[in-house]
């Protein structure tokens, strides 16, 4: 028997404001797997590097893929379940008992089946698949389901072919950004400017005349008014 394992979680409203998240795990059994094929696919450059670090770099591995054909049948079984039967032993004789199973309605469980797997494939929900050749399969989803039926497989019989690929996990981190740059260069001074006042003899001084000069050093040199 393959059973395909999922959670799902549910969120309630508190009185207090919050919230209340209920997580269910679900089971889905399927009969039996008639067959599989497991895909390990590696994409290499024109040009591969056989050594070094860069090794890495020029070989991408593509997800895992798993492509199994399933059946589930409504015939009873002791596997299945229905909710709301009523079960009695029958005497046939010998000392033997039968069990037998009484519903008010049967249940179709290949219906329900595909139903569900569609639901799984659409949601992209992780999945585990148990009890597969060559080991069972964790962190997978479902990317596609395949059913057909003929005169052989019966109305209630549900032959399918599912896909599975394993899903990668990515971590993100935070970077700072860097600074921003400053532009350095030098200052802009205007030397060719100068502006003019008027002396006490009415002539126009300008800033560089050496007339407007007054400092102590000047003046020592005798070289002041």
């Amino acid at each position: 028997m393959i059973t395909i394992l999922w959670t799902e979680q549910e969120t309630t409203p508190r009185e207090d404001g919050g919230d209340y998240l209920t997580t269910s795990f679900r089971t889905l059994a399927l009969d039996i797997a008639t067959s599989q094929q497991r895909d390990v696919v590696a994409e290499h450059p024109e040009h591969p590097v056989e050594e070094g670090s860069a090794v890495n770099d020029h070989t991408i591995p593509a997800p895992r893929r798993v492509s199994v054909e399933v059946s589930v049948s409504n015939a009873v079984s002791n596997e299945v379940r229905f909710d709301g039967a009523s079960r009695r032993g029958v005497g046939v004789g010998d000392g033997l008992e039968a069990r037998v199973v009484g519903v008010d309605s049967a249940e179709d469980r290949a219906t329900d089946t595909l139903e569900l797997l569609s639901e799984l494939c659409e949601s992209g929900a992780e999945v585990e698949v148990n009890g597969l050749p060559y080991g069972d399969l964790d962190g997978y989803q479902i990317d596609s389901v395949s059913s057909g039926q003929d005169t052989t497989t019966g109305m209630g019989t549900l032959v399918a072919t599912i896909s599975f690929s394993k899903r990668r996990t990515v971590s993100v981190s935070e970077v700072e950004a860097p600074a921003p740059m400053v532009e350095r260069g030098r200052p802009n001074t205007d030397r060719g400017s100068s502006s003019t006042t008027e002396g006490e003899d009415g002539d126009a001084v300008s800033d560089n005349d050496p007339r407007d000069r007054s400092s102590d050093l000047y003046n020592l040199l005798g070289l002041g008014d």
